[in-house]
């Protein structure tokens, strides 16, 4: 009995070093990165200073070291070292970006915004049939890591389907974030122009909003009735894009800026549907496709509808230039 007694503990220490240890998609707050201690206090106190990051004596619930979850996010996620995602950002500044590949928040907790998802705020979810939700960072990521790009959630909608988007097979990176954090390690791994895309951003997208979950035929000469989602540039003929117009990148449309006073944006993210690793998700052709974050950022941004330029913004505003080029990259007339 003691020999075996010997070799479960043997082995379960073995199996939970394996788990510590071992790389996972989401790459942080996961394995070996996933430090309690970071989220956690088991008794708010340490030589009689309390252990919360906002200084509260009062514990917590689920012993965490902020008031809730999201705040616990935010006091790391709207800093120097951490990827930061709240309003302002100036951490992708000279990084050759715009903004990191989510972008931000524009405000904090139970503020609406026009320019990004709204945290802590009961607002209804737009095209969607899930009705109204409270978001929290934890809607969408798990906070104790998974498989997942990024830790998120496989079903961000209960009554989904569930869609994986997995580093490596999905979605891929040149550079990894550094471990331990720093703040020159996260702007190379977190800015927009270090992933590519393949697949299943979209699905998981419309995951939650879920009347976009399919694009929508439309009658000749028509093709969709919604712009559509998960579709090569080249793949309807007449053809709706200017195909070589999009493959040079130069031109209306093309520029190294949104919202200056020079008509032009980077070129909008684009999947390769046959991309095995990095440089062939970045790579330019006539059967690139569209997909949501071609237009949007998932998090939020300068603009309205968390899109990535100026669209929605007042005429002869900063940025009006702007108005349609992205459109113009793809669609040049």
């Amino acid at each position: 009995m003691g020999k075996l007694k010997t070799f479960h503990v043997a082995g379960t220490i073995f199996l939970l070093a394996a788990y510590l240890t071992s790389p996972r998609a989401g790459e942080f707050h996961t394995g070996e990165t996933m430090v309690c201690s970071d989220c956690h206090t088991m008794h708010n106190s340490q030589n009689n200073s309390p252990m919360r990051y906002d200084s509260s004596p009062t514990p917590a619930p689920t012993l965490l070291r902020h008031a809730d979850s999201t705040s616990l996010c935010l006091y790391c996620h709207g800093s120097v070292t951490a990827p930061d995602v709240l309003a302002p950002v100036t951490m992708y500044s000279g990084s050759g970006d715009d903004y990191s590949g989510a972008g931000f928040f524009e405000y904090h907790l139970g503020m609406g915004s026009s320019k990004s998802h709204d945290l802590g705020l009961s607002s209804s979810v737009p095209l969607s049939t899930m009705g109204t939700l409270v978001l929290t960072c934890s809607s969408c990521h798990d906070p104790h890591g998974n498989d997942n790009y990024r830790n998120l959630l496989t079903k961000p909608n209960p009554s989904g389907a569930g869609t994986t988007v997995v580093l490596g097979t999905d979605v891929f990176e040149e550079v990894a974030p550094a471990n331990p954090p720093t703040r020159e390690g996260s702007i190379k791994a977190y800015k927009s122009s270090n992933i590519g895309y393949k697949s299943n951003m979209s699905s998981w997208c419309t995951e939650c909003h879920d009347i976009l979950a399919s694009n929508e035929m439309g009658s000749a000469p028509t093709h969709f009735m919604r712009h559509p989602s998960d579709v090569a540039l080249d793949a309807y003929s007449p053809s709706r894009t200017n195909l070589s117009h999009w493959v040079e990148g130069k031109g209306e449309g093309f520029g190294t800026a949104t919202g200056d006073t020079t008509e032009g944006v980077p070129r909008v993210r684009f999947q390769v549907p046959t991309a095995r690793n990095f440089t062939e998700a970045k790579t330019v052709s006539p059967n690139n496709e569209v997909f949501c974050i071609s237009c949007h950022l998932a998090h939020g941004g300068n603009y309205q509808k968390a899109l990535v330029w100026p669209f929605r913004e007042s005429a002869g505003g900063v940025g009006g230039k702007d108005m349609i080029s992205p459109c113009q990259q793809c669609h040049f007339q």
